[in-house]
């Protein structure tokens, strides 16, 4: 299955695809919980973090009828077992 199809701009799965390798890089990557934290408590949103997105891109990705084995490649999991618990139906 074609996974520029499941993407709005047709061309990459990150939203932000510039920053693609950072997310590639573990010491690099809290920068995006970071970055997400201080936004949510600046718009005084509580009880989600960015960690809640995962869940939120995997659920998407399975609504659009993507298989969890490529969900499972997007965000990272070795095992598709991982992704169906982020998988919310």
């Amino acid at each position: 299955m074609e996974l520029s199809k499941f993407c709005k701009n047709g061309k990459s799965p990150f939203i932000w695809p510039e920053a693609a390798e950072r997310i590639q890089d573990v010491r690099r990557r809290s920068y995006f919980s970071k970055t997400f934290e201080r936004l949510a408590q600046r718009c005084e949103v509580l009880g989600i973090s960015f960690h809640c997105l995962r869940h939120t891109y995997a659920t998407e990705m399975a609504r659009r009828g993507l298989p969890t084995q490529h969900i499972a490649q997007l965000v990272g999991h070795f095992r598709p077992s991982t992704t169906e618990g982020y998988i919310h139906r």
